[in-house]
């Protein structure tokens, strides 16, 4: 499904609902005003999870920009509502999605962006590498957003992570890779966000 945004003077946030009994695999895409990709994000939502953010929280290389499209994709149905306002709160409205009858894959011309593995479930205490390909310099942290309690704790320069003895309230724990991207010339910083589920 597409969900079109608008330009600076607003925000605009995007709510995600797994209705299913089977853990949703989410896709957010960033798209610009001319249908190329700006950025994007995985996320897992466990049944009746809901999962409601800014759009740039929901795709970090989204910050600052004006205008474009988000691509909404899952492997489960999922319903998804966009909410959008000025920043003074004078207006707010509310924009269903619209869903896709093609094959539209703005990725598919992106660089091989990778990390390996996409997502693991760890016992307490256990330990998982990790690893980023299409980016160099990379620094490993973990994303703070992981509710009450431990999210456990990952090399920075390895990307060795390690599960805490007891698993945050969320059982979530998401893992950020920050690094450059290679290019012929110059390049550019991204963050890569892969989950690790410790329970």
């Amino acid at each position: 499904m597409v969900i079109r945004f608008l330009i600076s003077g607003f925000f605009t946030g995007l709510a995600v609902l797994n209705t299913s009994a089977l853990t949703a695999n989410v896709e957010v895409l960033s798209l610009n005003v001319d249908g190329s990709l700006r950025g994007r994000t995985k996320q897992a939502l466990k049944p009746n999870q809901r999962q409601s953010k800014l759009l740039h929280e929901w795709v970090p290389a989204r910050e600052g920009a004006a205008g474009g499209y988000i691509l909404l994709r899952s492997d489960v149905p999922v319903v998804a509502s966009e909410l959008f306002g000025t920043t003074n709160l004078t207006a707010l409205a509310n924009v269903p999605p619209q869903p896709i009858q093609t094959d539209l894959n703005p990725a598919a011309s992106a660089p091989n962006l990778k990390v390996s593995p996409p997502m693991a479930v760890l016992e307490t205490k256990a330990a998982q590498q990790f690893q980023a390909q299409g980016i160099t310099n990379v620094t490993w942290s973990v994303d703070a957003a992981a509710g009450t309690g431990s999210p456990g704790t990952v090399n920075a320069t390895t990307g060795l992570f390690t599960a805490p003895a007891k698993p945050p309230d969320s059982r979530t724990v998401s893992l950020v890779a920050t690094g450059r991207r290679w290019q012929p010339k110059g390049g550019s910083h991204r963050r890569y966000h892969r989950q690790e589920n410790s329970g």
